[in-house]
């Protein structure tokens, strides 16, 4: 019975020694599966974070490469259209004012580089600045037309088109006609098309002579590739 006791003993002994194996085991199973999916749940952190990195940058490279294109591109367009302007300046007057150019709008006074700058800034005056290809003389003024009625308004049109003037309350015909109704110029070296309408001048039925006193009356430079209106003075 002592050695049936004895057995009995080493038999309790040896299935709690296998049980602590099977639990450390599966103990260390989980511990490896925790720590498997920690290291994963890491890595895919980091290659998110990673790739979150990367496309921030990228985006800030395009955003910082497109500014500089539309800046240049704005800078060029520029240049090109102020050396446009200023060869039909000299053409037309010998020249236009390099000093700074003061212009008192009605309330304050703007003062702009050059008369250049003012006449091109003077283009954000009109809504649509784009007329589309300017194919001839009168699709010329036919646009044209369109924005002096807009920015001066119908009368201004019918002033610059009248065959006749009013002399002492009596309405005269205009028989000759110094001026033109349009004076038109284009300028291939640069595509561009110039249009200043005329206030009449000439000889009246009664034979008296009709003078206009000169002004700095308006104008439009326009590309004729697009008709884009590049500079303009109302």
């Amino acid at each position: 019975m002592k050695w049936t006791k004895y057995l009995l003993v080493f038999l309790m002994i040896f299935l709690c020694s296998c049980n602590h194996k099977e639990s450390l085991e599966i103990n260390l199973e989980n511990s490896a599966i925790i720590v498997n999916e920690q290291t994963t749940k890491e890595i895919t952190v980091s290659t998110t974070t990673d790739i979150a990195k990367n496309t921030t940058s990228e985006t800030t490279m395009n955003t910082t490469t497109e500014t500089i294109t539309v800046a240049t591109e704005s800078s060029d367009e520029y240049n090109q259209n102020f050396k446009a302007i200023e060869y039909v300046c000299y053409k037309l007057w010998n020249g236009y004012c390099k000093d700074s150019y003061d212009i008192f709008n009605g309330s304050q006074h703007i003062t702009y580089n050059n008369e250049i700058d003012f006449f091109m800034d003077n283009v954000s005056k009109i809504e649509n600045s784009t007329l589309g290809e300017i194919t001839d003389e009168q699709d010329l003024i036919i646009k044209s037309k369109e924005v002096f009625i807009e920015i001066l308004g119908q009368d201004f049109i019918e002033r610059v088109e009248a065959d006749y003037s009013v002399k002492n309350g009596v309405k005269l015909a205009i028989v000759e006609r110094r001026t033109p109704v349009y004076a038109v110029e284009y300028y291939d070296e640069y595509d561009i098309w110039y249009i200043y309408p005329c206030m009449p001048s000439g000889k009246l039925e009664d034979g008296s002579r009709l003078d206009t006193i000169y002004e700095c009356g308006a104008f439009l430079m326009i590309r004729g590739s697009d008709g884009k209106i590049v500079a303009c003075r109302f």
